[in-house]
């Protein structure tokens, strides 16, 4: 019998949250699903914990080398049997009824992609700190098109009609260890995907602010590769609407480039190259400034909530 939803999960030294992702799906309140989990040929014992869980809608497979999440994603969807295809980062859990909801939502809004709103948390026990968009952004159910998502300028785990998939050959870019998941739901949306995103977080992301400047950069770099090959696309040149929002997005990691080039270097103790390239792109002084204030404003909303909480 066909299964109503297959999560993918791609897992990469995922020792320490592996569990916590599986069972977030095991023990939803709809029970008709399988869950894919692809070890990305970890090196610790996140393959031990997976093959410990005993349940039969547990479906677990190897790659032989590290090829990253795309291609992970993309050997999963191979196989999954869902009507839907749902995805979950291995760090990353579901609220337990996610699914529940988010099926109803489509049931009763149709169409092929619905995603919701998600929780940022930090750490292994840090509770959840704010939803990603505000209120005045997201504030009742809304459909969505390819525009309008790059307009959210955030990313979405979505939930995907598997046929629709299929049908337009839609895979995961294997070039990519960043941002393919946004690239995945732009390329459904660009083929006719309708998207409806639901206002409540159900899904709990969790934020790695520990993460190598060194990662971020490539990240970076990979988003500006990607944005200039859709920028070269004539259906999209020739869209007013797509190619502004697009360069928008291009101008956006050309100063992330600048901003984690520096940061990198500084951390390396390069700081005659850090000043050359302050230098050559005097736009960093603006995005030191954004980035303290986008700083400061995030943990001013944590001390806030701990506050509240404290008070309660």
């Amino acid at each position: 019998m066909r299964p109503k939803v297959s999560v993918v999960i791609p897992a990469f030294n995922a020792e320490l949250y592996i569990e916590t992702a599986i069972y977030s799906v095991l023990q939803q309140t709809v029970n008709d699903v399988e869950v894919i989990v692809v070890d990305d040929c970890s090196t610790d014992s996140t393959a031990k914990r997976v093959r410990a869980i005993s349940d039969s809608r547990l479906i677990f497979m190897q790659e032989p080398r590290n090829l990253g999440p795309s291609r992970a994603r993309n050997r999963a969807l191979s196989v999954a049997k869902g009507e839907w295809i749902a995805f979950l980062d291995a760090d990353d859990w579901y609220a337990p009824q996610r699914l529940e909801i988010l099926l109803r939502v489509v049931s009763e809004w149709g169409g092929d992609l619905v995603a919701d709103d998600m929780y940022r948390t930090e750490g292994p026990s840090m509770p959840p700190v704010s939803p990603i968009f505000p209120r005045r952004v997201l504030s009742q159910p809304a459909v969505i098109d390819a525009a309008g998502f790059l307009s959210l300028n955030s990313g979405l785990q979505a939930m995907i009609r598997l046929d629709f998939i299929r049908t337009h050959e839609i895979v995961f870019d294997e070039r990519l260890r960043n941002g393919e998941d946004n690239l995945f739901i732009l390329e459904c949306l660009l083929d006719g995907g309708r998207l409806v995103l639901w206002p409540q977080p159900l899904y709990y992301y969790r934020l790695c602010p520990g993460s190598l400047s060194s990662h971020k950069l490539e990240a970076m770099k990979q988003r500006q590769m990607i944005t200039q090959e859709l920028l070269e696309r004539e259906s999209l040149r020739l869209n007013p609407r797509l190619s502004e929002l697009l360069q928008k997005r291009l101008y956006h990691a050309n100063n992330g480039m600048v901003y984690y080039q520096v940061v990198d270097y500084l951390k390396k103790r390069r700081i005659v190259k850090a000043v050359l390239v302050c230098i050559y792109h005097p736009v960093f002084i603006k995005i030191i400034y954004q980035k303290f204030i986008d700083t400061n404003i995030y943990k001013f909303r944590l001390l806030f909530r701990k506050y509240r909480k404290f008070n309660t």
